[in-house]
């Protein structure tokens, strides 16, 4: 499911070529989503108007953050094949990209609204596109509460950084979306304490295995490629 090594390498060696891109050192500033837009352009996820427009301020529908999610994921970022079968074996209202958005389904990312329809060009809004990313990394729980558990362990695990957003029905942006996807792939993927087994979030200190000295293994999506 998380075969993440080739478009992982093709991250790190965009983002190695400084002659090609030049992305700041210092931190964005909140609101700012043009360095994480451009990393994403960079490695074929985000498409623009051909023109060099990545359109960040457009919104960005049900069906495209299927195809982003399961771009990362898989490491296939020609959208072509994704959209060989445009219709979905799972939702009665999708018209384009049925074979990302079942794969999605197929990784639980995505389990639409219900009655056989996924909203396929329905506007994402913030809490759906945090809950997809925190099931992405592997921490949604059989007891989480949609969407506030998600929303918390988003904000737990550094997905909502530098989202200038209050609003969790609000719809996004293409830039905020780039955002949250970045976020994303830099985040620790889920790891269970090998006794409890408890998902541990980074930096947690609690579980039995780490207070017995067992080394829980982390990695993060740009780690997974080394």
């Amino acid at each position: 499911m998380r075969n993440f090594k080739r478009f992982l390498a093709l991250v790190l060696a965009m983002l190695m070529l400084s002659s090609m891109m030049i992305f700041s050192t210092g931190a964005a500033e909140v609101g700012d989503y043009t360095e994480a837009a451009k990393r994403l352009s960079a490695v074929g996820i985000l498409k623009g108007d051909g023109a060099g427009n990545l359109m960040l301020n457009a919104p960005v529908k049900r069906w495209q953050t299927a195809l982003f999610f399961v771009q990362v994921l898989t490491g296939e970022t020609d959208a072509t094949d994704l959209n060989s079968v445009k219709t979905s074996i799972h939702f009665t209202d999708v018209v384009e990209y049925g074979v990302a958005i079942d794969q999605a389904y197929g990784f639980g990312i995505v389990k639409g609204r219900g009655d056989g329809l996924y909203g396929y060009n329905d506007n994402i809004i913030y809490q759906d596109m945090l809950v997809m990313a925190v099931r992405a990394l592997g921490y949604e729980t059989k007891d989480m509460s949609y969407p506030y558990g998600h929303i918390l362990a988003a904000e737990k695990l550094g997905l909502t950084n530098n989202m200038d957003i209050v609003d969790f029905k609000k719809p996004l942006t293409r830039g905020e979306t780039a955002q949250i996807i970045w976020n994303t792939l830099i985040t620790d993927i889920a790891a269970k304490d090998p006794v409890t087994d408890k998902i541990l979030y980074p930096n947690d200190t609690d579980g039995v295995g780490t207070l017995l000295g067992i080394h829980v293994p982390r990695e993060n999506f740009l780690e997974r490629s080394k």
